[in-house]
């Protein structure tokens, strides 16, 4: 499947319990939805052009409601790539085997022209054009917005900017991100920007937002927002439960990012399997000051009860919400856990781990026997247990073990280790004490596996390309397994480009 990017088309309003403010903009936007087992065009309103006017306070609130609403259409394909790519589970459906040769890497190159290589990409940068939309629009709204109002808006649209840009960058690592494309001339494609200046160009638009958060007086937030985001719903600086402490923490991730992407751009500074490599220091304390500066944070304590199955109900997390209601957008996860299987190797990982309590047994054979030795213990995760079961954006568990890595880069051997022992902690998991790099990166690795699997995080695969070890981490299929961790640019994109879809480092 591939989208124009010029087509009109948006997400599905909704949101699960609560939040009926938010609800009621969202129904002012159109309806789009993907889910993990399919690919499907649908005919829709353009969100981008309510049907109030949009540049009135109602119009605005439609506009924040449908990026808002949209981040969830897509994000059951992305949790899944990313889970494939980690080796940590796969959809082992009857129907179309791709999803284990292509995006578990057994033997067969992504394609960019089929659904599995054009995923996490169209939708992300609509969003990302609408969230500038409304930006733009904010300072022409009659009645005028105060100035802490106006700031609040432009902030938590730069933040969700930058959000779909990380989840593009994410999905397509070394093969960039035109970052521009949301502002370029339709027949003037922007350029691609390389891993190291895409990174740097979404840490300095959620800089940008943090900047107009921050300057915004303390209190409500002027717009309705879904209620997974009920930990960050109020104006001001971070700190104390604001918006702004989502920003700083999806900014320790960017940062963090940042830094290894310049350490790969080169040779002589790049991580093997057995060297730790050079990630640039100062983009890994700046991103070290941003998770400290969030009180998703929790001062290096991470507050979370997700090691047994059950809805997420962590008090530090932001998520996304779901409902089974009519009209509104399901679980994209829960709908496909009969076919979605935990890998052996994952389940091993976690064995003997209190986090391993959140996969449970799936009791649907594996649709296709062939794959069946590396799925024979048949468990998925547990934490998705309804259609209306929400997905984790970022929790505080999983900021501090980012937090675990980018002291690992800046050589804090004995902080990272630390941290690593505050999530083991609460989890109810004995305190690990590796020594030297390798040992503390390996921990690492499973760290990320038992605290995010088959949640959007997934660090694991990041990590895996940080740290240089596709291929001795990802090596299921043998001599044949390609270690696959990135999706490719997709056919639209690249016909758009007269197929050059080189990319630049400015």
């Amino acid at each position: 499947m591939h989208h124009t990017f010029s087509r009109a088309a948006g997400p599905r309003p909704g949101g699960g319990a609560g939040g009926r403010a938010w609800r009621a903009a969202a129904a002012l936007v159109g309806v789009a939805a993907l889910a993990t087992t399919g690919c499907k065009d649908s005919v829709v309103p353009n969100f981008e052009a309510p049907q109030v006017g949009p540049l009135t306070p109602a119009g605005v609130a439609a506009g924040v409601a449908g990026v808002m609403s949209g981040t969830r259409v897509e994000i059951g394909n992305f949790v899944l790539a990313m889970s494939s790519f980690a080796r940590d589970a796969g959809n082992f459906t009857n129907t179309d085997s791709r999803y284990i040769t292509e995006w578990l890497g057994d033997g067969i190159p992504i394609p960019n022209s089929d659904f599995y290589g054009t995923v996490v990409w169209d939708n992300e940068f609509r969003l990302a054009k609408a969230a500038q939309t409304v930006i733009d629009n904010v300072p022409k709204v009659t009645p005028a917005y105060t100035a802490s109002d106006a700031a609040t808006i432009i902030g938590i649209m730069q933040t969700m900017k930058a959000y779909e840009f990380m989840l593009i960058a994410e999905s397509h690592d070394t093969l960039g991100v035109p970052i521009g494309g949301i502002v370029a001339p339709p027949n003037s494609p922007a350029p691609i920007l390389c891993a190291k200046d895409a990174w740097a160009a979404i840490v300095a638009i959620l800089d940008s937002g943090e900047t107009a958060l921050a300057s915004a007086t303390a209190g409500p937030l002027p717009v309705a927002l879904p209620p997974g985001f009920a930990a960050v719903a109020a104006a001001g600086p971070p700190g104390t439960g604001t918006f702004a402490d989502f920003n700083r923490a999806l900014r320790a991730k960017a940062g963090l990012e940042y830094a290894y992407a310049v350490a790969r751009a080169t040779s002589a500074t790049t991580p093997t399997p057995t060297s730790a490599g050079t990630p640039l220091a100062s983009a890994l304390t700046a991103a070290d000051a941003a998770a400290k500066a969030s009180v998703l944070f929790g001062g290096g304590t991470p507050d979370f009860v997700q090691t047994a199955p059950g809805n997420f109900a962590d008090p530090l997390g932001v998520y996304q919400s779901f409902s089974g209601a009519s009209g509104d957008i399901a679980n994209p996860i829960q709908g496909g856990l009969t076919t979605i299987f935990a890998m052996d190797e994952a389940v091993n990982d976690l064995t003997g781990d209190p986090r391993g309590k959140k996969l449970v047994v799936n009791s649907a054979a594996p649709g296709q026997p062939a794959f069946n030795a590396v799925v024979s213990l048949q468990m998925t995760t547990g934490n998705y247990p309804t259609p209306s079961s929400p997905i984790p954006i970022i929790r505080s568990e999983e900021l501090v073990l980012i937090d675990a890595a980018i002291q690992l880069g800046l050589g804090n051997n004995a902080g990272a280790v630390a941290l690593i022992n505050a999530v083991r902690a609460k989890a109810g998991a004995t305190p690990v004490a590796p020594a030297g790099y390798a040992a503390i990166r390996d921990a690492l690795l499973h760290e990320f596996r038992a605290s995010v699997i088959l949640e959007p995080g997934e660090e694991r695969t990041i990590m895996i390309r940080n740290y240089g070890v596709a291929a001795v981490a990802d090596t299921t299929w043998g001599s044949k397994d390609l270690h696959t961790t990135v999706i490719p640019i997709p056919t639209g994109e690249a016909s758009a480009r007269n197929n050059n879809t080189a990319t630049v480092c400015p």
